[in-house]
């Protein structure tokens, strides 16, 4: 009676947390919101979005197949701004019950709601940004690789292969980090022998071209007049956020606080030598130890949080390649390291790109036999981050 008990709160508690995600959403703001209204721009072409006049002239980092999308909605749909969000909400809940559907081979209805325990997934959800169609895109494309385990015919196969080319090909350009989602789990598909190598060589092939295109007339992976995107030189800060969503996201799911920390007494050298190294990586020693505010005492804080937390991803990244044989963990580490190395000459790293990998570590987590029904009140972390951090992004026009 008492696991019923508890099982019955986990269940119906994640369903309310969805619920406070709609909340919110139906309360926010009817007008765009800090970069909401730079996608929102893209909107009001006159033209044809179909041109390439439209993807030349292109606002924002990412999401030129969420505009082309929107304009697919009636136009009522696509001048609300709220309607918008809720689009994205919708297609975050289709894409999360697929995810656990086919990829989980989940059963319990109410597990997919576990999603927003994961830092960031409000902010990525809640929002009219350019993260969806992509992302749901990108969790078609690795079901496709998935289903196409049981095509036995040749030309079945070879044309499933052109729709999930196409399906990699949209979630590229939709969303530029999560090519390496659409390159990886390929080749983690011919070592599981899922695929033969010239099917791989011939899915690349069919990916490719399109994205070439796109990022040609942009001159680069993002349009040549955003202001969003920006560069400079090694910015270990986003190499090391990228590191602590991981490791914070997984933790909180997982519920081993206690076990990390008896992990870390026992390996405290290693920790505190990647710890020191990667602070001083910061560059910002001297500046932080010189505060004179609140704001820049907590900013110290942060920084020593975020220079431990990542110190510790790393040791918990080696220990797992060490000891895991799952070709599919290796993967989805893997991928983890490319983003964080990827985002180090970003000067700032947002919260909603690394959590458009909540698929992968979802994935990766599954493989611990992590029994998602067993409440853990670690997780109660993440829901509050999430809660407070789309409530202030609302409150912040």
């Amino acid at each position: 009676m008492k696991n019923r008990f508890l099982t019955f709160n986990y269940e119906y508690f994640s369903l309310l947390l969805l619920g406070s995600l709609c909340l919110l959403v139906a309360f926010s703001p009817r007008l765009p919101i800090a970069d909401e209204s730079i996608y929102f721009s893209n909107l009001e072409w006159k033209g044809s979005p179909w041109t390439i006049a439209f993807i030349k002239n292109y606002h924002g980092t990412a999401g030129i197949v969420s505009s082309w999308f929107y304009f697919l909605l009636p136009s009522s749909l696509r001048v609300n701004i709220l309607y918008l969000r809720w689009v994205n909400v919708s297609l975050f809940v289709l894409s999360v019950y697929l995810l656990f559907k086919f990829l989980l081979k989940r059963t319990n209805p109410f597990e997919i709601f576990s999603v927003v325990f994961i830092p960031g997934t409000f902010a990525l959800f809640g929002r009219a940004m350019g993260d969806f169609p992509p992302i749901l895109t990108c969790v078609l494309f690795l079901v496709g690789l998935e289903y196409l385990t049981h095509i036995e015919s040749v030309w079945r196969r070879l044309l499933f292969l052109v729709l999930i080319a196409l399906l990699g090909a949209l979630t590229i350009v939709g969303k530029q980090n999560l090519l390496l989602v659409v390159f990886t789990w390929p080749i983690l598909a011919l070592l599981q022998r899922r695929i033969t190598l010239l099917e791989l060589l011939l899915l690349f092939v069919l990916i490719v071209p399109f994205p070439l295109f796109v990022f040609t007339v942009w001159k680069g992976l993002a349009p040549a007049n955003s202001k969003v995107l920006k560069l400079g030189t090694l910015n270990w800060s986003s190499f090391e956020y990228v590191l602590q969503w991981f490791i914070v996201s997984y933790f909180l799911l997982v519920g081993e606080v206690r076990k990390m920390i008896v992990s870390i007494e026992r390996q405290w050298l290693l920790v505190l030598l990647l710890f020191l190294i990667l602070y001083l990586l910061q560059g910002t020693l001297i500046a932080d130890l010189q505060f004179d505010s609140r704001i820049e005492f907590i900013y110290f804080i942060y920084h020593l949080f975020l220079a431990f937390t990542s110190a510790y991803a790393i040791f918990f990244i080696y220990t797992n390649l060490r000891e895991r044989s799952s070709i599919k963990s290796l993967a989805v580490l893997g991928i983890i390291c490319m983003m964080a190395f990827a985002s180090l000459n970003l000067i700032s790293v947002q919260m909603r790109y690394p959590a458009a990998f909540f698929g992968l570590l979802l994935i990766f987590i599954d493989d611990k036999k992590l029994d998602q029904a067993t409440p853990n009140y670690w997780k109660w972390f993440g829901l509050l981050f999430n809660i407070v951090n789309l409530y202030l992004i609302y409150r912040s026009n």
